[in-house]
């Protein structure tokens, strides 16, 4: 027989709980903070933020802004962000120009 005993939850949203569509209406404004600058996908509790720009440059700057957005938006939401469940994936497409000389 297993005995466990009851804790509060001091933050989070627990797994399959009823509070989980009160999460999804207390994150609703994060894509309008990133509006312009990336793309985000909502899935539950988690978010996919995409962003493109074909100038490397172009495209750091675009980087640090969002996470700029980001932090603010957590900060103002009294959020953190989760650093060990965060990845970044960085996907370069390779264009080839063929010249023919005739």
């Amino acid at each position: 027989m297993v005995h466990c005993e009851l804790e509060g939850i001091t933050h989070g949203v627990p797994q399959a709980s009823i509070l989980g569509p009160l999460f999804l209406l207390y994150i609703n404004d994060l894509p309008g903070t990133l509006n312009n600058i990336s793309i985000s996908v909502h899935f539950a509790d988690d978010t996919v933020v995409v962003i493109t720009n074909k100038n490397r440059m172009n495209f750091q700057n675009k980087i640090n802004i969002v996470f700029d957005k980001l932090n603010k938006w957590f900060t103002a939401n009294q959020l953190a962000l989760n650093y060990e469940k965060t990845k970044f994936i960085l996907s370069l497409t390779l264009v080839i120009q063929i010249i023919w000389i005739y």
